[in-house]
């Protein structure tokens, strides 16, 4: 089994947990001071995991209590749920209604999630917001979630091609997220077989959008090991670190 993940870059950056198949990378970035993101990975009983990223918005001190409020609320849902799609759907419903409660007045705290939880070798992943999950088979990376942001929706639409997307001062505007009070329903995936050579990422748009997908596959598909997550974050701070940086990384044992 190969030991992954002692080393986190050097600048404002965590590990938030760690095991020979999976790690929860945060960093601050290199343009700001607070970091709003969270992130998890914990077991569940059963022998089941849990993985999460989620991007909190509406100012430092509101987005970052918005995303840790839906990750906590998020764990606790599934944590001893029987049926990961139908607990995936409650815990969002939750967090939605725990990071509403955290809005008075004008603020309105908000955050995007991406999760999955992962039983054996198959995987349930949900997504509400433009934090991304990915699958790296060996060979190819392919992103699993939609956005949900105006970019891209223009360019699902053929409005926009991809590369005005990654330029657009709209791109990053969101249209759904964890927090609005509309109880979104997230978009699920699932189950998703894993085999022993894929590798299941999770990452806020810190990361996926200042390295290219190119750079992100040749990374999850080379030689793969414990400097593979610390790596993407240097790349994403490499590219100018506007933004916070998350990612989770899952490799079956």
């Amino acid at each position: 089994m190969i030991k992954l993940f002692k080393r986190a870059p050097a600048r404002g950056s965590a590990i938030e947990a760690a095991s020979p198949n999976y790690i929860a990378l945060t960093d601050v970035g290199m343009k700001r001071d607070e970091n709003q993101d969270s992130v998890l990975a914990r077991p569940l009983p059963g022998g089941r995991l849990i993985v999460a990223v989620a991007d909190g918005v509406g100012g430092s001190d509101d987005g970052a209590a918005a995303s840790k409020a839906a990750i906590d609320c998020l764990y606790r849902a599934v944590r001893d749920a029987n049926h990961p799609e139908r607990a995936l759907i409650d815990g969002y419903a939750q967090a939605d209604e725990a990071v509403r409660r955290l809005g008075s007045g004008d603020r309105r705290p908000a955050t995007t999630l991406v999760s999955a939880i992962i039983e054996g070798d198959r995987a349930w992943i949900a997504n509400i917001g433009d934090s991304r999950a990915y699958l790296a088979d060996g060979r190819h990376l392919r992103q699993l979630t939609e956005d949900h942001s105006w970019v891209a929706e223009q360019v699902r639409s053929g409005r926009m091609s991809e590369e005005e997307a990654r330029q657009s001062q709209m791109r990053n505007v969101i249209t759904r997220a964890i927090g609005t009070g509309e109880s979104p329903s997230p978009d699920i995936i699932g189950p998703l077989a894993l085999s022993a050579r894929d590798t299941l990422m999770l990452c806020s748009d810190g990361l996926h959008g200042l390295v290219d997908e190119i750079e992100i596959g040749e990374l999850l598909n080379g030689d793969y090991g414990e400097e593979t997550a610390p790596r993407l974050i240097d790349l994403a701070n490499e590219a100018g670190g506007h933004d916070n940086i998350s990612v989770v990384l899952y490799r079956p044992a």
